[in-house]
């Protein structure tokens, strides 16, 4: 999808949710516009631009709507400060940031998205905290995070996992990365072999959907091989890539890659559209999952 169309429709999500910023490409980089505070004291705010120093990509436009959406925060709590967001206004300062700092700044992201308790607690040291222990004290750059993958052994869960959450730490940088083709053939165990229906029919029926809710249901299903209950929970921050979290029956968050990139971004579905269950009204995203059994 072309990177322009992307951007604005991160710019109407941002607009539905009421956030006055707004998104803009500069060449080949991105930046916010907001009405923001004069940097001269005594002077009115107007409309400024704070450049992101991220590339306009599709995990460069993640980090910026992830960035706007904190700029409207700060706005709105009256505690915008410009020697917070300084740094963003050249171009080569992330660029200059080390792993650690980019690692605090992911895991403050993170706790804000979850609950702390045992079970969090146990997966952010038992997997991210222990890959993040692998990376030395430098820039972050997609060459340091390759050099650290290729060192884990092919075809095992520590290069699965060390490939999952050093691409999810890239993309929440804002670095243009693809580390998918290196997770090996790894598997937790042996898949019993099924009768599956041919790729050209399942494309055909979910074609033949009327229902944009269902379509969308059956493409997540047949992209990315997930559990009925589990199109439900899905988090779509990192897409294509989409993570199940440890609210599952498994207890464990995964991150899933779609079996067809090609169909995640013909099916845009990046684009959530739930059925509306009316009858189930009031039930978390959780329970309408595991009380759906028309799938």
């Amino acid at each position: 999808m072309d990177i322009d169309k992307r951007i604005n429709q991160a710019n109407g999500r941002l607009k539905s949710a009421l956030i006055k910023v707004a998104i803009e490409r500069r060449g080949g980089t991105l930046s916010l516009r907001a009405t923001l505070p004069a940097k001269e004291t005594g002077k009115k705010a107007y409309r400024q631009k704070i450049a992101l120093g991220v590339k306009a990509t599709p995990a460069g436009l993640q980090f910026a709507e992830r960035r706007a959406r904190e700029l409207a925060n700060d706005l709105d709590a009256n505690r915008f400060s410009w020697a917070d967001w300084l740094e963003q206004d050249d171009s080569d300062s992330e660029s200059r940031i080390t792993v650690g700092e980019w690692v605090e700044r992911f895991e403050a992201d993170y706790w804000k998205r979850r609950e702390k308790n045992d079970q969090s607690l146990e997966t952010w040291k038992s997997d991210y905290q222990k890959t993040f222990n692998k990376l030395p004290h430098e820039p972050l750059t997609p060459e340091l995070l390759l050099s650290v993958i290729e060192k884990t052994p092919a075809d095992s869960r520590n290069r699965k996992r060390t490939v999952q959450v050093l691409a999810r730490l890239a993309k929440f940088a804002g670095l243009s990365v693809e580390f998918g083709h290196l997770v090996g053939s790894y598997s937790a165990r042996r898949v019993n072999p099924r009768s599956l229906p041919a790729d050209a029919l399942i494309v055909r029926v979910r074609d033949e959907l009327q229902h944009e809710g269902w379509r969308w249901v059956l493409g997540m299903m047949a992209c990315y091989g997930l559990r009925p209950h589990e199109v439900f929970l899905v988090d779509l921050s990192e897409f294509p890539v989409v993570i199940i979290p440890d609210t599952n029956k498994t207890k464990t968050e995964r991150f899933v890659y779609p079996l067809y990139p090609e169909w995640a971004e013909e099916w845009q579905l990046d684009m959530m559209k739930l059925p509306n269950f009316q009858h189930l009204e009031g039930l978390s995203n959780a329970k309408r999952g595991a009380n759906t059994n028309i799938l």
